[in-house]
């Protein structure tokens, strides 16, 4: 359909729960048995349900022991425990996984992760900046979060990326 991208691809067993999170701060947790088979040429089926000018930003395996760390455009993020979004079926309009304002900005994307990963989150501008996970405040689904990364007027976080911590001592 016009307009339309892919945003997330993963290869599944096919009896996981996925985290599907939009730019105006929603989220689904589905099981993906929820999701039938079906053919290449296939339009698929709703994951979520999207109000206005929302989009998704990404899709997440929703894994035991680990957060979900929710980056927004303006710098501010936070991890929140996967318990903290209860199970539905897909479809639906979720529930709110952070709240946006102009202070934080629109949500640019979601990781799954685990205290001793590191992210890395870049802007518009080209800055780049690399920090542990721990360092990012664990708390609920329905709040602004807290500075992850400090931006020049005028400047957007556009990218989030999740690596692991080398552990090599290189």
């Amino acid at each position: 359909r016009d307009n339309d991208e892919l945003v997330s691809v993963r290869l599944t067993p096919g009896n996981l729960e996925f985290i599907l999170a939009s730019k105006n701060g929603q989220a689904i947790k589905f099981n993906e048995n929820d999701v039938r088979q079906m053919g290449r040429n296939a339009t698929g089926v709703r994951g979520i349900k999207l109000r206005g000018d929302d989009e998704v930003v990404g899709m997440e395996v929703a894994l035991k022991n680990a957060t979900l760390l929710t980056v927004t455009e303006n710098g501010f993020g936070k991890r929140t425990d996967m318990d903290d979004y209860r199970l539905i079926r897909r479809g639906g309009s979720g529930v709110i996984n952070i709240k946006i304002n102009e202070r934080n900005g629109k949500v640019v994307g979601i990781k799954t992760v685990r205290d001793d990963d590191e992210v890395m989150m870049i802007s518009k501008s080209g800055i780049v900046i690399r920090m542990p996970v721990v360092n990012v405040s664990s708390i609920g689904r329905n709040t602004q979060g807290v500075t992850l990364m400090k931006l020049r007027e005028g400047d957007k976080v556009t990218t989030v990326a999740r690596t692991v911590k080398n552990d090599s001592g290189k």
